[in-house]
């Protein structure tokens, strides 16, 4: 399996892997806004790594493209 330096993070999979949810995000523009199905909670920097470890497993930490993007974190590898 091959990778980009910067690969997406499945937000869906994560909330639905952990959760049993799906995830939304209060605002599209707003990277820190993601939360999985009715949790007053939303997801923190530790669920986007969890996220990245569950995806593509140890090594790969989260990275987040654009301040004003909910959709713009990816994870890459730093070994």
């Amino acid at each position: 399996m091959s990778f980009d330096e910067h690969t997406p993070i499945d937000v869906e999979q994560y909330c639905q892997a952990n959760y049993d949810a799906s995830a939304s995000t209060v605002s599209d523009e707003d990277p820190y806004s993601w939360y999985c199905g009715d949790s007053d909670a939303t997801l923190t920097d530790d669920d986007m790594a969890a996220a990245c470890d569950q995806q593509y497993g140890a090594g790969w930490v989260p990275v987040l493209g654009n301040e004003l993007d909910a959709h713009s974190w990816t994870c890459t590898f730093e070994g």
